[in-house]
């Protein structure tokens, strides 16, 4: 009977640390004006549903719930990229994949735990459903009488015109009493300076 008890207190205080995991993931994904279709390539071990919504991104919602494993190997799942997705961009597609296409059994202390994970993901609702995790939207058309002609040319700005408004000159020029001749300021000689000499004759003196 003591086995037994004994027992049952060493599961009570090993179920806390074993119990079930949840943990909600959230991404967003630009969608390039130049994408007109959706391309999902995800892990088919998971359960997904495709939502559209009024934004002009993608938005992943995962709610991840793990069974019989420990927080630590749960944490680390997560920071691995267990359950991320990655964005490819070509020239009119955009897809959307698992970063993990091919996830191995979780184990902790030699037990196998188990894994649900539901995702919703929500797209532009201008894309409708083309297939199987295929969406697609019209390509946005161009004016037909500007098809084939090269864009309007930008009407220039004054300042681009290289033209000076009458207000503008009249601000450049400068009246005619604000400007003072000033005195040409001449420079003392130098002390120097080789002055002439006069010629001096000796006069001779008369016996």
């Amino acid at each position: 009977m003591r086995t037994i008890v004994f027992l049952l207190l060493g599961l009570m205080v090993a179920a806390p640390a074993r119990a079930q995991l949840k943990k909600t993931l959230h991404q967003t994904f630009e969608v390039p004006d130049s994408a007109t279709c959706l391309i999902f390539q995800l892990y088919a071990g998971d359960t997904y549903s495709i939502e559209p919504w009024a934004g002009n991104n993608i938005m992943t919602e995962s709610q991840v719930s793990v069974f019989s494993s420990t927080q630590s190997v749960f944490d680390h799942l997560i920071e691995n990229g267990r359950y991320k997705f990655e964005a490819h961009e070509g020239r009119d597609t955009f897809s959307l994949t698992s970063f993990d296409p091919r996830r191995l059994t979780i184990r902790a202390a030699g037990m196998q735990a188990f894994e649900e994970v539901e995702v919703r993901i929500f797209i532009p609702d201008s894309f409708r459903k083309a297939g199987d995790y295929v969406y697609s939207r019209p390509k946005q058309e161009v004016p037909a009488e500007l098809v084939g002609k090269a864009p309007l040319p930008r009407k220039k700005l004054e300042r681009e015109k290289g033209e000076v408004s009458e207000a503008l000159k009249e601000s450049l020029e400068a009246p005619t009493d604000s400007l003072e001749q000033q005195p040409l300021v001449v420079p003392p000689s130098d002390t120097a300076t080789i002055a002439p000499v006069e010629k001096r004759t000796r006069r001779k003196k008369a016996n």
